[in-house]
């Protein structure tokens, strides 16, 4: 029985782990659920506001969570616990195959977008040169002192800076491409 009970303790602190690797909303649901399959009135302040929460489970139902003892509200045998541990094993194990992330493809996805915005940015920047340029050949040189007194000094350092830590990512992205 204890070496049972010990594995089931186990399983519950994996899939806290792994919940807690995707995040903590995702731990928050995994313990919302053993709470619910072992029925037990938690108030859910006890564990959401907690980087790490320990629980164990007892042979008799009852959840020890973070140092508290807290009741099941039914009589439970070990059977019992076993068949909802089990019935427990499986919903979280569906919840959290749902769970998967692919950080390749989406850090790949963020890498594209960085692409599109080091784009948009030149031709944002090419744009209103031009602007600034054909407004002074037609004459309009208020707007041209204007473009060089106030847009010029905002812009050139942001996108500067921007340009350039866009740019190296880019080029990382970009050489990870070629490797392949």
């Amino acid at each position: 029985m204890n070496d049972k009970l010990n594995n089931m303790n186990n399983d519950i602190k994996t899939y806290l782990n792994e919940s807690k690797f995707v995040s903590n909303r995702c731990r928050n649901k995994i313990i919302k659920m053993l709470i619910d399959k072992f029925n037990i009135d938690i108030d859910s302040s006890k564990y959401k506001e907690f980087a790490n929460v320990d629980i164990t489970l007892e042979s008799n139902g009852d959840i020890i969570l973070r140092g508290d003892r807290y009741k099941t509200l039914d009589n439970l045998t070990f059977e019992d616990v076993e068949s909802r541990f089990s019935e427990f094993r499986e919903d979280a194990h569906n919840f959290m195959s749902h769970k998967d992330i692919d950080f390749n493809s989406k850090n790949n996805f963020n890498n594209i977008v960085n692409l599109i915005m080091i784009i948009l940015i030149i031709c944002a920047f090419i744009g209103i040169t031009l602007i600034a340029i054909y407004s002074v050949f037609t004459g309009n040189y208020f707007f041209g002192i204007w473009f060089v007194v106030m847009i010029v000094p905002w812009l050139v350092p942001n996108l500067k800076e921007n340009l350039l830590i866009r740019l190296e990512q880019a080029n990382n992205f970009i050489k990870r491409i070629i490797k392949k």
